[in-house]
Formats: structure tokens, C-alpha cells, sequence
């Protein structure tokens, strides 16, 4: 067995067929004004006879002209091919999906604070409206009003809440169907 060490710039190197996936570690960055060099290495060993390695999670970014591809021992590179797996789904860092978590939690806050102000608002439009409660001729008993108030403060917002948990329901339904197609 030979030990290979496989020193390449600018990120990306990926091969149709892979029988050998090898994992690089990021050991300088150039940074220039339109962009940066990124140099990695990785270690493998192969047994003698012809290989094809593949280098996985690597930028995207990654210009395919740039991208070079050097190695130290004795053997040959035949070729060096760039391919990006666009089926792929990279998975999203703790930092991501921390805030992915917070600005959900965020929204559903803020539409709950939606229901109750809308709820409030009717509640003030019923108050304001009184005679329409009564009727045009007489106006309402306090205690009546009241209860009306009472009433309406507590089953509207029961209502809303229900229409906005399904809502959210039909929207995460929606989501997941989306994933599976």
C-alpha cells in the first residue's frame, strides 16, 4: 500500500464515479479582493492499480478552472474532473437552524398578538355599537353588556386560535409535501 497525501487549491474536486470518498481538512486561506484560495489535505492510502477518489463537502463556489490537484509518492494522477451534486442537500449548521427555530417561534408570536389585538378591536367595535345590540329603540343594560363583552372576549379568540392552528397545520402539511416532491 502506498500512502498518499493530496494537496489541492480552491475547494473542489468531485468524480462521476467514486469508489473511495476522502475527507479533507482546510489548511490555508488566501483571501484577494474577488475572491480567495482555499487550500485542504487529505490523507488515504490505496493499494496499487487504478483508483478513483472523490472529494466530498467542498464549496460550491469553487471556480472549476482554478481547482488544482497535487499529490507526493509514487504514481500518477490521470485526471482530475469538477462536478457539483446539485441532489445533495447539505446539511444546514446548529447556528442556522437555531435561528431558522427562533424567527418560526418569532412569527408564531407575532400572529398570536395578531389574534388578540384583532379580538380586542372587536370587542371595542361591539361596545361602541351597543344600540345595534339592543336593538335601535332601547339602549343595553350594563350587565348585558357585559356578558355580551364577556362572551365575545372568550369564544372569539377560541375561535380564532383554532383557525390559526389549522392554518398552520395546512402550512406545514403543504411544506412536507413539498419535500416528497
Amino acid at each position: 500500500m502506498k500512502q498518499l497525501v493530496f494537496v489541492f487549491s480552491f475547494m473542489a474536486v468531485h468524480v462521476l464515479t467514486a469508489q473511495t470518498e476522502v475527507t479533507s481538512s482546510l489548511n490555508r486561506v488566501v483571501v484577494y479582493l474577488h475572491g480567495a484560495q482555499l487550500t485542504r489535505e487529505a490523507k488515504t492510502s490505496v493499494p496499487a492499480g487504478t483508483h478513483t477518489l472523490r472529494f466530498t463537502g467542498l464549496s460550491a463556489q469553487a471556480q472549476p478552472e482554478s481547482v488544482m490537484v497535487g499529490a507526493k509518492g509514487d504514481f500518477t494522477i490521470l485526471s482530475v474532473e469538477y462536478q457539483i451534486n446539485y441532489l445533495l442537500k447539505r446539511p444546514k449548521s446548529a447556528d442556522i437552524e437555531k435561528l431558522e427555530s427562533d424567527i418560526k417561534v418569532l412569527n408564531e408570536r407575532y400572529e398570536d398578538d395578531q389574534l388578540a389585538l384583532q379580538s380586542w378591536k372587536d370587542e371595542e367595535a361591539l361596545i361602541l355599537a351597543n344600540k345595534a345590540v339592543a336593538g335601535s329603540q332601547t339602549g343595553l343594560v350594563v350587565s348585558q353588556l357585559e356578558a355580551a363583552a364577556q362572551l365575545y372576549r372568550t369564544r372569539l379568540p377560541e375561535v380564532r386560535q383554532r383557525i390559526l392552528e389549522l392554518s398552520r397545520k395546512q402550512t406545514k402539511l403543504a411544506e412536507d409535501k413539498q419535500k416528497l416532491v
